[in-house]
């Protein structure tokens, strides 16, 4: 009479087992899906600060506003997918308003800290996506003015195969939609 209230024993332990890694599951996954919607709408924020500054004529407080979005603390559980092409969203926004600047000592400041971004996500095994396309025109566009054409081109011919390859997908992914 005894074996079988153990194996209930065993068994509601192991349920119970079972159903705390699955609610830990959940617990993760929703922390994620938080993170990534905090993330978004921090990025959202800095943008429409940024817009407002950029309309004043504020073009380096734009910047400024851009940069503490990306140099604040991004918190790890965010969702990589949305991560990268965010981060890359803002880069680019922020890179684009210091290069109008036309100080070639702030044009080496955003080529190193845009190689260095690409750099970092080629390390992950970044997926490609618009916002890192524009990326490599902008640094397309710095190499430019710097006199390496060969760079230059080499980062252009980067976006627009990035580019195709997004249009590309989208394109089969219309033709799956009935």
């Amino acid at each position: 009479m005894r074996r079988p209230a153990t194996w209930r024993r065993v068994a509601v332990v192991v349920l119970g087992v079972c159903l705390v890694a699955a609610g830990g599951l959940s617990v993760g996954a929703a922390r994620r899906r938080a993170a990534t919607v905090a993330l978004a709408q921090l990025v959202e924020a800095a943008e429409a600060r940024a817009d407002l500054l950029e309309g004043r004529g504020a073009l380096d407080e734009a910047a400024r506003a851009l940069d503490e979005a990306l140099t604040g603390p991004w918190p790890a559980a965010v969702d990589p997918a949305v991560g990268r092409p965010l981060r890359a969203a803002l880069l680019g926004r922020w890179a684009r308003l210091r290069l109008d600047a036309g100080d070639p000592d702030v044009r080496a400041a955003v080529r190193r800290r845009i190689e260095a971004h690409l750099e970092a996500r080629g390390a992950d095994g970044g997926d490609e996506d618009a916002f890192t396309a524009r990326l490599y025109a902008i640094l397309g566009e710095i190499y430019e003015a710097e006199g390496r054409d060969d760079e230059a081109l080499a980062a252009y011919q980067t976006a627009l195969a990035m580019n195709r390859a997004l249009l590309e997908r989208l394109l089969e992914d219309d033709a799956q939609v009935p």
